[in-house]
């Protein structure tokens, strides 16, 4: 991963992020096409900067999704981007605990490459206690 600068949020305009959002199910490449298909009834969409953490994207998600409320939610972060060969790819990003402290918290979108008119894929699962 990239070091990420800064970003200035008063002088710099957000970018427009899809994120999808499912409970215990993977996304699959087939899902997201060139025709414009993604998957339905789970999307939201988050206006952010290049700069913003997992642990941030983590705090907007659970102002509108319940089950990413729950202490035992730990939230998995990829990004899907198309690539040159006429297809859509996934890169994990890390993984996020709705409660506790973890790695993947400081990561930021630029470190990980992600650029604006990639989709953000979040999965919800239930951590192990």
């Amino acid at each position: 991963m990239q070091k990420q600068e800064r970003v200035d949020r008063e002088t710099t305009c957000p970018f427009l992020i899809r994120v999808f959002i499912r409970k215990n199910e993977d996304f699959k490449e087939r899902e997201f096409s060139v025709k414009g298909d993604v998957p339905r009834n789970c999307e939201i969409n988050i206006h952010t900067w290049k700069d913003a953490t997992l642990k941030e994207l983590c705090s907007l998600i659970k102002q509108v999704n319940e089950d990413a409320r729950r202490r035992s939610a730990v939230l998995d972060f990829s990004s899907c981007f198309f690539v040159r060969e006429g297809r859509y790819q996934f890169r994990h990003l890390g993984e996020v605990s709705a409660s506790k402290p973890g790695r993947s918290d400081r990561v930021t979108l630029g470190s990980c490459r992600f650029q604006p008119g990639d989709h953000l894929c979040v999965v919800i699962r239930e951590r192990d206690n």
